[in-house]
């Protein structure tokens, strides 16, 4: 009876695994041992999660070094089923699975990131020099982080923390097609208390970045009918000049690691030129260089974001508490001239846009180990938001947003079976409080009153969650599924977005009348392990009654300027899809893989696709590594990509043609005596056959921008170790 009853009211839990697994390793081995699964917190873990019910990926320190990119989404999209949504090179969100913004979170310490939500011009907040490993979660994980995490998550893990009582590392960087100089310094140490069982450790990394205007593999590009040059090949002010820094400190006390304290600060700092077109009706004078790729002019955006984080976790027993606050601060200001044209908004100055958002996190979980070894877990979270707008134009209004989820999660090992069930259930809660607006615009030398906003108190809430189940047999096979009931809660963009959107080049329009967003999801893996090779196949199938995204519409914008209007609508659609992957080693220094991914959706309502929903994609890799000797290791590796052409597009966007793309790396490795230090020589490339292509996901690709051509990076990074 008491399976049955846990069964039957849980909803998924594929997460307590893979949240509480990734202890392990946190200190050294040799003085401490590591933390069961039952303490939730973000440290070093495996490359693959098998008692999860849900598909976990582990980029480790060595992959996302080989494939780091000009952002932090676009370092993803080696993994299948990854794509990134991005504007220019310097801008981009990661798209798993063609879900995106609302529904995909970056977790760092159990809190989400917070700030990029308003638009797909809005890049995370991160940068790559502060970040050694990652892991990818595809599918439903709203039961841990809410609604927004329907579509997967992204966790950003703790640095790996050396043997030695102090490390360091310098990572200097430099790209041939934008001219790009990155340096990034960081510094980690760590002391070990005699008494009590205490050990203290500080992790301090920056990172500047400066990269002038990019290039692309063409001379002109057409808009409307209309062909303008590109001089030389160069997107004129596309520059980009960033910083960022990351500060944190842990004390660990036990010899369990039982009481763990941690205090995080993030900082990033990015201003970034927006293409002319963007912003207004192409014309030869916006578009043209003025011949210094350096510059920031207008339009540009300036983004600037603070993160705090307190993180306490403590463990009497067979019970666990964890804790987590956290703060952040983002500042986006946008900069233009005013616009030209019937409808002239009459607020002086070029400050176009400012968005001044607070966010406030707080989650609280208990977790207890019980009879047959099971978990349960319980929790509540609550967050608070703040936002104020400014400019003479716009785009969302001031609100508030009050939220809180409670959930209860049960993880029980199988008897007959190496694996275990998953399932919980979480409600959800959620208001907004909207101030309204009115500004006063010429039309035509005529003043008129325009009110793009009107005041309004909203409220959502609901219950979600799923049971899932992941299981290993004896014949190298392991099997894993979940099927849930998800929920959703609007977001104020989706709610009360009225104006032009810097950076995508279209009019986006919310709908006040939007409900909870409500679906049924099932995913599904298989994993045949042999010898030396894997296979694995990720399925899914997913229905939304009330599924909300943003639409192109046969019209264009009222407002100056303002390009097609977008509006967010809300259908029935269904979702269909997956990945499916080999892993071979040729030799033990050889290592071949292959994948294809696809997804198909169906809008009910329309009889067509989603928009901004990624192609047929297949990809093919190789490594080899030689170590030479015990000081030297060479590496080297390449990738091909083949992206099918988007013909099968929703009503009014544009189609892609299929591409194929060459990416490729070597990295050098000398390591000094009794390893204390070691320096490393890095040499990435992408687009080596300097292809002239359309990304379907392209914000530019509505002015018929190809994407960025050749791009060469070289890179030296030097480390150093103390003594242990």
């Amino acid at each position: 009876m008491k399976k049955i009853l846990g069964i039957c009211c849980s909803l998924w839990w594929g997460q307590l695994d893979a949240q509480n697994s990734d202890t392990t390793g946190v200190l050294d081995s040799d003085s401490l041992h590591p933390l069961e699964h039952l303490i939730i917190s973000d440290s070093w873990i495996g490359t693959t999660d098998r008692k999860s019910s849900i598909d976990v990926t582990l980029i480790n320190p060595e992959d996302w070094r080989s494939n780091r990119a000009l952002s932090f989404a676009q370092s993803l999209t080696f993994l299948p089923g990854v794509s990134a949504q991005n504007t220019g090179v310097g801008i981009a969100r990661p798209v798993i699975r063609g879900m995106s913004g609302q529904r995909i979170v970056v977790i760092e310490r159990n809190v989400k990131q917070e700030g990029q939500q308003w638009g797909s011009d809005h890049g995370l907040e991160l940068d790559m020099f502060t970040v050694d490993a990652v892991e990818v979660l595809k599918g439903a994980v709203g039961l841990m982080y809410g609604g927004d995490a329907i579509g997967g998550a992204i966790r950003i893990l703790s640095p790996r923390w050396s043997t030695g009582k102090w490390d360091s590392r310098l990572q200097v960087l430099g790209s041939d097609n934008n001219q790009e100089r990155s340096i990034g310094f960081s510094h980690q140490q760590k002391w070990k208390g005699k008494k009590g069982g205490y050990v203290q450790r500080v992790f301090v990394a920056i990172q500047t970045k400066k990269s002038s205007d990019y290039r692309l593999p063409a001379d002109s590009f057409t808009y409307l009918n209309r062909t303008l040059p590109l001089n030389q090949g160069v997107l004129n002010n596309t520059a980009i000049d960033e910083q960022s820094a990351l500060c944190l400190w842990e004390m660990i006390h036990g010899y369990r690691q039982l009481h763990h304290l941690t205090f995080q600060y993030r900082w990033f700092d990015q201003n970034s030129g927006l293409f002319p077109g963007l912003v207004g009706i192409p014309t030869l004078a916006s578009v043209t260089s003025d011949g210094n790729f350096r510059n920031i002019g207008m339009p540009n955006a300036h983004v600037n974001h603070h993160k705090w984080i307190l993180q306490a976790e403590g463990r009497w027993g067979n019970v666990s508490h964890a804790l987590e606050l956290a703060l952040q601060i983002n500042n986006r200001i946008e900069k233009s001239i005013p616009h030209q044209g019937p409808y002239q908004i009459l607020d002086g100055g070029d400050e176009a846009l400012s968005l001044d958002l607070r966010d406030v996190q707080g989650r609280y979980t208990v977790s207890h180990i019980h009879w047959e070894a099971s978990q349960f877990e319980v929790g509540t979270s609550f967050q608070k938001q703040w936002n104020s707008r400014g400019g003479f134009e716009f785009l969302i209004p001031d609100f508030q947003k009050n939220a809180t989820g409670t959930w209860v999660i049960w993880n029980r090992p199988l008897i007959k079976h190496s694996g275990q069930w998953n399932g919980g259930m979480r409600w959800d809660y959620a208001s907004y409080q909207m101030k309204g607006l009115s500004q006063w615009i010429s039309n035509n030398g005529a003043d008129m009153l325009w009110q793009p906003a009107i005041g309004v108190n909203k409220m959502f809430q609901g219950i979600s969650g799923s049971v899932g189940q992941s299981i290993s047999t004896s014949n190298d096979w392991h099997w894993k599924w979940h099927v849930g009931r998800t929920l959703r809660v609007p977001q104020a963009s989706e709610l009360f977005v009225n104006g032009v959107h810097h950076g995508t080049f279209r009019h986006e329009q919310g709908d006040q009348n939007l409900t909870t967003e409500r679906g049924w999801q099932w995913d599904g893996m298989a994993i045949k392990t042999h010898q030396d090779w894997v296979i694995k196949c990720s399925p899914f199938v997913q229905y939304y009654n009330s599924y909300i995204y943003l639409s192109p519409q046969a019209t264009f914008s009222y407002l100056p300027d303002g390009g097609q209007l977008y509006a967010y609508v809300q259908h029935p659609v269904w979702m269909a899809g997956g990945e499916c992957s080999l892993d071979k080693h040729w030799l033990p220094q050889l290592h071949s893989d292959v994948s294809v991914e696809y997804i198909y959706n169906y809008n009910t309502a329309t009889t067509l696709p989603l928009p901004f929903t990624p192609p047929l994609q297949l990809k093919w890799g190789s490594t080899y590594t030689h170590q030479w000797s015990s000081r030297w290791e060479w590496n080297c590796q390449f990738q091909v990509r083949y992206v099918a052409a988007k013909n099968r597009v929703d009503r009014n966007e544009q189609s892609t043609t299929d591409y194929s793309l060459l990416h490729g790396g070597m990295s050098l490795e000398y390591h000094g005596k009794d390893e204390r230090w070691s320096c490393l020589w890095t040499l990435n490339a992408r687009n080596l056959t300097n292809v002239k292509y359309m990304n379907n996901l392209s914000n530019y690709r509505v002015l018929q921008l190809p994407e960025q051509g050749r791009w060469i990076q070289i890179g030296i990074e030097f480390k150093w170790h103390g003594q242990k």
